[in-house]
């Protein structure tokens, strides 16, 4: 419940995510073996959602809420890996002073039901009086939810806390004003808007709430009669929103938004668990279509449903209530996509809730079975399904003596075996499944021969058996034709007609010729004529590989099998055509390693050797050392360098700024850019003009003072 976001904004961002869930429903259904329509939560589904969830240092998941939260979706998950006595401890923390907030003491209380805490009844005794006073204060529906729920708690854990007493006086009367007419509920006389969210929020307070007061005795409840709240209940489900492949939800409302609304997850989250409260309390089930509540199963099955944490919780907490939904339990129902005969293999039939657990208290019945395309009676009809303990599943001797390869349309029927408390299970009707029956099949009368064109008689025969390694060689010539015989059986010993069957003729220069097989009366026959077959085998000579290609989706020994090798001698092409296309290299040769490349770097110029280079260097300091040399011959001195005040900073800075010239002269020379030093020096000689400037027009005044004195 953080989403802040108005509803004007979410409405249509919902209707974008449901049609694209019902996109992936529709493209999941079509690819996964669930043969009713309804994919339980998987492995990889349970591993992704639980990466939703993590723990920081003290074992919490953030607020009390999203910590709620993910310890009721980890529950769900059967995840041990929760730190429970840590949160037990700080939850008596928690509430050592009473709550100002109704919903964080109700947050506190769940925590602590999930995890089963033993300081319960601690818990209680400090929360009970501030719940006690939101009944009586309670002026919005959210606000009775959270404190009669949480009575409703505390009243279910132990004897030390059924001391306290509620006044629920007045509470339902005052609730039949916010109920509207279509079974939805406002959350406040003021909303504007009924909701299906705050219907479920209803129910799921409420019948605790008359629970609590039949166990109290309270006088004032007593012959409170609740067939009102029932039959809007049961209006309720006739808000349903639906989608493609029979998808039913209840759609978020304006208010849901505007009260932390979590989309119509959360809205369908809190219809199903306010209808198992309700349920819990009836005598007699609650009467919803169990149509509609397969509906509501297959959108909380959608690929992608949840998108974080949040969306997580409340798609596991309902689909822990489809577990055991009283109006009806719905069931996933998946069967053997294909049956080896070979193998022997038994007609299997997996019937799981929509968690993934087993279920054995049903009656799974084979209704029909009909070969596809063949108009026969159906093979077998009202034949049930035998369940074996501890597998979960119901298996049928489906292969019999007169079973043969090919497709087939099963019809089931899942009938909840009647026991008295028990929940009824739902399949959401027939279940429609194809099963495809598979096995080797026989190859036999394998007949290879050349013959004469005009006469027909054979110049060469050859019977060949699958499986042996046999160097056949044939000639022909294009007078002469090649026949090719075989019959292929099913293992009933009928004609089989697979999907494929074609003969290859491959040239030694890799030039394919592929030819179809048909099926006759004796089997499947193909005669190539090679004198109308010139053009077509563009005149090439010389050496043919025979293979035979037989492929079909019930076949298990689907073959390529080199029957012969052919020298065909075929006349010369006329003049003037053009010589046929050049075989396509193999893969080899088009993507195989290519010529190395060697690569020529720079070589790097000759240079002196290093004693001629130090004896240059040498040679070039020399005019340096002439320049000292020549200012002591003339007598250069720094007796006028002033010494003190700006004379003397100007004459510092002046004679540091060309020192520093000359530094970046050296390191020109040992590494700088010329772009680099040409800035530097911009920079530096600017540096050096006021101070030279200053100090040399204060040596030409003290020099004419000299003079003149």
């Amino acid at each position: 419940m953080a989403s802040t976001a108005s509803g004007a904004s979410r409405l249509p961002l919902a209707w974008l995510r449901l049609l694209l869930l019902g996109w992936l429903f529709a493209v999941v259904s079509q690819t996964t073996c669930a043969s009713n329509g309804l994919q339980p939560l998987s492995d990889a589904d349970r591993e992704a959602v639980a990466g939703y969830f993590t723990a920081d240092a003290d074992g919490f998941y953030g607020s009390l809420q999203e910590t709620y939260h993910a310890l009721r979706a980890l529950e769900i998950l059967e995840q041990s890996n929760v730190e429970s006595q840590k949160i037990c401890d700080s939850l008596v923390g928690l509430v050592q002073a009473p709550h100002d907030s109704v919903e964080d003491a109700f947050h506190v209380v769940r925590i602590a039901e999930v995890l089963q805490c033993p300081h319960g009844a601690e818990v209680a005794k400090v929360i009970v009086p501030s719940l006690q006073a939101a009944v009586e204060k309670a002026k919005s529906l959210l606000e009775l939810h959270y404190s009669v729920a949480t009575i409703a708690i505390i009243k279910g854990w132990s004897s030390k806390s059924a001391s306290f007493n509620v006044a629920l006086s007045g509470v339902f009367s005052s609730l039949k004003e916010l109920a509207g007419p279509d079974g939805k509920w406002h959350y406040t006389k003021s909303s504007s808007e009924s909701s299906a969210k705050a219907a479920g929020l209803y129910t799921f307070f409420s019948f605790p709430t008359t629970a609590i007061a039949y166990h109290f005795k309270n006088p004032s409840v007593r012959g409170l009669q609740i067939g009102h709240i029932k039959t809007a209940a049961i209006k309720l489900f006739d808000n349903l929103e639906s989608h493609d492949q029979g998808v039913l939800y209840f759609q978020e409302s304006k208010d849901d938004a505007s009260s932390g609304g979590g989309g119509t997850l959360e809205a369908t989250w809190a219809v199903l668990r306010g209808s198992a409260a309700l349920a819990a309390v009836l005598p007699a089930k609650l009467k919803v279509k169990v149509e509609k509540v397969f509906g509501i199963a297959k959108f909380l099955l959608t690929p992608g449903l949840a998108l974080n944490a949040t969306e997580a919780f409340y798609q596991l907490d309902s689909l822990s209530v489809l577990e055991e939904y009283r109006p009806a339990v719905p069931v996933s129902v998946q069967t053997s996509s294909i049956l080896s005969l070979s193998s022997n293999d038994n007609l299997e039939v997996a019937v799981t809730t929509v968690l993934g657990k087993p279920v054995s208290q049903v009656k799974v019945t084979l209704v029909s079975a009909h070969c596809i395309g063949a108009d026969a009676p159906p093979v077998w009809s009202s034949q049930n399904l035998n369940y074996v303990e501890n597998s979960g599943k119901y298996v049928f001797h489906f292969l019999s003596a007169t079973t043969d390869l090919g497709k087939y349309k099963l019809s089931l029927e899942v009938c909840s075996v009647k026991s008295e408390g028990d929940s009824s299970y739902t399949s959401g009707g027939p279940v429609k499944s194809d099963i495809t029956v598979i096995s080797a099949i026989g190859i036999s009368d394998v007949q290879l021969a050349v013959l004469d064109s005009n006469t027909g008689i054979s110049d060469f025969s050859a019977v060949l058996e699958y499986g042996k390694d046999e160097n056949i060689t044939l000639s022909a010539n294009h007078l002469q034709k090649l026949l090719l015989l075989l019959k292929l059986t099913s293992p009933s010993g009928s004609p089989f007609n697979p999907q494929q069957v074609f003969l290859k003729l491959v040239h030694e220069s890799h030039v394919e010729h592929l030819y179809l097989v048909k099926s006759s009366a004796k089997g499947f026959q193909l005669t190539l004529d090679f004198l109308g077959l010139v053009e077509k085998l563009q005149y090439l000579s010389g050496t043919y590989n025979v293979v035979l290609i037989v492929g079909d989706m019930t076949m298990e020994n689907s073959f390529v099998w080199t029957l012969a090798s052919l020298d065909l001698d075929l006349p010369a092409a006329p003049e003037g055509k053009p010589l046929p296309p050049e075989a396509p290299l193999e893969i080899t040769a088009r993507v195989g390693s290519k010529p190395e490349i060697a690569h020529i770097f720079w070589q790097p110029e000759k240079r002196p050797p290093t004693l001629l280079s130090n004896i240059f260097l040498s040679l070039t300091l020399l005019p340096l050392i002439g320049f000292f040399i020549g200012l002591g011959y003339l007598g250069a001195n720094i007796k006028l360098f002033p010494t003190t005040g700006l004379p003397g900073a100007a004459a510092v800075g002046f004679h540091g700024a060309v020192a520093s010239i000359l530094v970046l002269y050296f390191l020109f020379w040992l590494k700088l850019d010329l772009f680099t030093t040409l800035k530097s020096a911009w920079i530096l000689g600017l540096g050096t003009l006021p101070p030279g400037h200053f100090i040399l027009s204060y040596l030409a005044d003290s020099s004419a003072k000299q003079k003149t004195a």
